[in-house]
C-alpha cells in the first residue's frame, strides 16, 4: 500500500501473525479489520536466516552489528522506524564481520534493523533511549 510505505517485518516468531488496521479516507469514512499472515514455506523464501546481533540494546550512541561469521558476499543493511519508514540504508561489502551504526541523531523508540544479502535475511528490534 501506498508505494511500499506499509512493511511487514518477520521477526522470527513463527506460526500465524495478524495485526488490526484502520483506513480512513480524510472524510469520515474508514474500514477496519484485522489481517492474518500464515507463514509458509516457498520458493521465494532465502534458503535461511542471516544470524547476527545487535549490541548495546538500548542503544544511545551507536549499535553494533555483529555477524555469526564473515559475509561471503555483500549484505545490505536498513533500519527502519515503526511506521515502516527507511532511515538507513548501506551496503557492507564481503568479508565484513562487524559493522558500527550511529544513532545519537535518532529520537527515542523502537526501530528494526534488517540485513539482506543474495543467500539470506535477518531481522532483529532495537531500542534507542538517550
Amino acid at each position: 500500500l501506498d508505494n511500499g510505505a506499509l512493511r511487514y517485518f518477520d521477526l522470527g516468531s513463527g506460526g500465524n501473525e495478524q495485526f488490526r488496521f484502520v483506513v480512513t479516507d480524510g472524510e469520515g469514512g474508514f474500514v477496519e479489520g484485522t489481517f492474518v499472515i500464515k507463514t509458509t514455506v516457498g520458493a521465494f523464501e532465502p534458503a535461511q536466516r542471516l544470524a547476527f546481533d545487535i549490541a548495546p540494546n538500548p542503544a544511545t550512541e551507536s549499535l553494533r552489528i555483529s555477524f555469526g561469521e564473515i559475509l561471503s558476499s555483500g549484505a545490505r543493511v536498513s533500519l527502519f522506524n515503526t511506521t515502516g519508514q527507511q532511515l538507513r540504508s548501506l551496503m557492507l561489502p564481503s568479508g565484513t564481520l562487524a559493522y558500527s551504526l550511529g544513532v545519537a541523531d535518532l529520537p527515542n523508540g523502537v526501530y528494526i534493523v534488517t540485513v539482506q544479502n543474495e543467500q539470506a535475511n535477518g531481522a532483529k528490534k532495537v531500542v534507542v533511549r538517550h
